[in-house]
């Protein structure tokens, strides 16, 4: 570790330990650049942030008070105003948070009964699921005949005309029941001492009243969440929220606004979540596609689509065979993940029984072919609880009775792969375990392209650096750095860690470039060839589908789905799922094989990216607030939100094949 990596990381950590002793020494030996960068990391980390009146309000508040003092004793008044900027964020967002909490209290309906409340919240949530459902009923009755088995780029009608995509709609109703659930479980204390999962009273009628308070309740939960997603996303970032009156029609509103730009890395991290989610999508179509002509047999019956999905998603990125993979994650092993998830697709769409006994789960579980004990930690892992994002990885609630409340919508249609990318995140799992592996696919690509590609390792000046990859093709050297590591899920914490990780990679990268360039004899062993007659290309080669236009930081970044399709076609199709017809969308090959010249094109300009940057929008979304006090003014926090336009892409798609003779 250099001696500046060394010197941020105690920065870092005095700050954590709010030890200003400490840090009286450290500042007068850095730089304010430094300071500040290690500041920038210190707000994008969790727990600034408190979002219930708490005595660590005042502890943060005072601790980042002294430390602006002592700041202005070195003269580093950029690091006041980036303090002070952070703290005004934080203030702002916690006095609309406790607002809200506020308003939940003065919305309760007098009278009601902790369990009015929970299941008001459900029951509203079933009811919105139902109306999407019947409005997606009445589409496929208008396509007659064509089947859309990629649900995430159609646009559906409600009854009162209004369009919108159903995967989105649902997305909103299960994350504002989460956050709901989550909210509420706060307030009435409905999380056991010492545990994780939230535990529900029995289910009780609900009366109209009860579900008009339930809305309110959704509503604002959601604006609780974005609000805090966005101003975690704010205080790594960067960002501001302003204040901004006006009035329409003689109606006065206040606007919250949070004023921001994306960052690069925003917005690729954005393009890896879409292209994540279309890539399992088509393959899940195909794989529908498919089975219509030849189910996939087990040799005791046959896999379901979203099963087979899913062992080939999961099977594609981990690299190995999960009939032989016995590696554990929170206790399961891959295959155990995606049976369980597959026990409850099966009971969602067999019943629409809500209410589920232990025993009536594990039976499930076990017709998959789960053993005894893998089903009892499934099912304590699929619980919402605390740590839950959203009630698609987490769809069981444990009842007071010991039965459980099981969400089926959210299992429905579900995409296991998905489901399980998204819970492994949010149980912060690691999948490096699977390095060794991830390299050895590699190899494979370049050695089906008759490329030679070499992992070796040497020693200098003390220090040991190790090769994942390098090979020669044309008159380049790649050498190549290989991670399998997680998406964030569009989580805004998340998306600020990659953002670390990806930092970090590119400097061991360019530190391995570095020492090759000084020790150009240790190539010569490996390839017995000069190294100075070639030019090096570095390259990050990611699990996931995690690329970028150009060099970042002087490292090229590209991922497996598009390396092994350039080094597989000369071409990127479009393919229509009924009639299998293609037409080419993106030329990879400048002639009947690839060279050098068009993999740099590629990593120049991957043409994954084009598609859906070219339909990417920035999207003002407004959020209710609690009104004003006297209520005459609406209130409103609003953010700017990367979207996807499925009315240009869509359009886009039919004039390919409209044009096609």
């Amino acid at each position: 570790m250099n001696s500046k990596k060394q010197e941020k990381k105690a920065l870092f950590q005095k700050l954590q330990e709010r030890n200003l002793e400490e840090l009286k020494n450290i500042l007068p030996t850095v730089s304010e650049t430094d300071f500040i960068d290690t500041l920038r990391r210190y707000f994008a980390f969790p727990g600034l942030l408190v979002q219930r009146p708490d005595p660590k309000r005042h502890k943060r508040d005072q601790f980042l008070s002294k430390l602006r003092k002592l700041l202005a004793t070195v003269s580093f008044q950029a690091s006041e105003e980036f303090i002070q900027q952070k703290i005004e964020i934080i203030h702002i967002t916690e006095a609309l948070h406790d607002e809200i909490l506020q308003a939940l209290k003065d919305n309760e309906v007098e009278g009601a009964s902790p369990a009015e409340k929970i299941w008001s919240c459900i029951e509203l949530a079933e009811k919105a699921y139902q109306d999407i459902r019947n409005d997606m009923e009445r589409y496929k009755v208008k396509q007659r005949g064509k089947i859309h088995v990629v649900t995430g780029n159609i646009l559906i009608e409600n009854a009162t005309g209004h369009l919108y995509n159903p995967d989105a709609a649902n997305d909103d109703v299960i994350n504002t029941l989460a956050l709901s659930i989550g909210m509420l479980s706060y307030q009435l204390n409905l999380v056991p001492g010492g545990a994780s999962a939230i535990r529900l009273p029995a289910r009780v009628s609900i009366k109209e009243k009860d579900l008009a308070a339930a809305a309110i309740t959704q509503r604002l939960a959601l604006t609780w969440g974005k609000l805090e997603q966005e101003s975690y996303r704010a205080l790594a970032y960067g960002g501001k929220i302003e204040f901004i009156d006006f009035q329409v029609a003689g109606v006065r509103y206040s606007v919250a606004s949070l004023m921001r730009e994306f960052s690069d890395f925003e917005k690729l991290d954005h393009l890896s979540h879409e292209r994540h989610i279309y890539k399992l999508a088509q393959n899940f179509a195909a794989i529908t596609k498919r089975n219509q002509e030849r189910p996939k047999s087990t040799g005791t019956g046959f896999l379901a689509d979203t099963e087979q999905a899913a062992i080939e998603a999961i099977e594609d990125v981990f690299c190995v065979a999960l009939d032989e993979d016995k590696s554990r994650y929170e206790g399961l092993t891959l295959k155990e993940w995606i049976l369980g998830y597959a026990a409850l697709h099966t009971i969602a769409n067999s019943s629409t029984d809500t209410k589920l006994t232990k025993s009536t789960l594990i039976e499930n579980l076990l017709a998959k072919g789960i053993e005894l004990s893998a089903a009892d930690r499934f099912i304590q892992l699929v619980l919402f609880g605390r740590g839950s994002r959203d009630v698609y990885d987490t769809p069981l609630f444990e009842l007071d009775d010991g039965s459980y409340y099981f969400f089926y919508p959210a299992m429905v249609n579900v995409q296991i792969a998905m489901v399980l990318f998204s819970r492994l995140s949010s149980l912060e799992v690691q999948l490096d375990k699977k390095g060794p592996a991830f390299e050895k696919y590699f190899h494979e690509i370049l050695n089906e392209a008759n490329l030679e590609s070499r992992s070796f390792k040497f020693d200098w000046n003390g220090e040991e650096y190790e090769y994942d990859g390098v090979f020669i093709f044309g008159k380049k050297v790649f050498v190549v750095e290989c991670k399998n590591r997680q998406l964030s899920m569009q989580n805004a914490v998340l998306s600020y860690r990659k953002f670390e990780q990806l930092n970090e990679t590119v400097t061991q990268l360019n530190r391995l470039v570095d020492a090759l360039e000084k020790n150009p004899s240790k190539f010569k062993e490996q390839f017995d060839v000069e190294l100075r007659d070639y030019e090096i290309v570095p390259v990050v080669f990611n699990a996931l589908p995690v690329s970028w236009p150009g060099r970042y930081e002087g490292v090229y970044l590209t991922d497996a789905s598009a390396f092994s399709r350039f080094f597989s076609s000369p071409s990127i199709d479009a393919r229509m799922l009924n009639s299998g017809e293609r037409v080419p969308m993106h030329i990879l090959w400048s002639g009947t094989s690839p060279t050098s010249k068009d993999l740099m094109r590629q990593l120049e300009s991957p043409p994954q990216l084009s598609d859906l940057s070219k339909h990417t929008v920035e999207v003002n979304r407004p959020f209710p607030l609690p009104p004003s006090k006297n209520g005459d003014q609406m209130r409103f926090f609003t953010v700017w939100k990367l979207e996807i336009d499925h009315f240009s892409r869509n359009s886009d798609f039919a004039r390919i094949f409209d044009n096609v003779e």
